[in-house]
């Protein structure tokens, strides 16, 4: 298992299958509907090949009158979020190819 550490943040990926899962210690809890700061699932991230592909679904969502963020780059990669009709954020992501490569997603 390959891992990258932040203060609150843990991603983990699996190096037969590619399979990231991510760890994230909020602070503070809500009641009520869905929320990510909640314990359990804080969001589902999908991903995509490039900022290119994230530009195309940034058009679509556009198109669609989907409501979004818009693309942010961290020093992880660039993301574009939006909420699904029950409020669980998703999560396009584009991992950058150096730490695509230093976690073992990229040879």
């Amino acid at each position: 298992m390959t891992e990258f550490r932040e203060s609150d943040f843990c991603l983990c990926v699996e190096p037969r299958t590619g399979l990231p899962v991510s760890f994230k210690d909020h602070d503070g809890t809500v009641s009520g509907s869905f929320d990510e700061t909640n314990v359990g699932l804080d969001h589902l991230a999908l991903s995509v090949a490039d900022r290119a592909e994230l530009e195309g679904w940034l058009a679509w969502m556009d198109q669609h009158d989907v409501p979004h963020s818009d693309i942010t780059e961290t020093d992880l990669g660039h993301h574009l979020n939006f909420r699904a009709p029950d409020n669980i954020a998703i999560e396009l992501f584009a991992i950058k190819a150096h730490v695509a490569e230093a976690i073992g997603l990229r040879n």
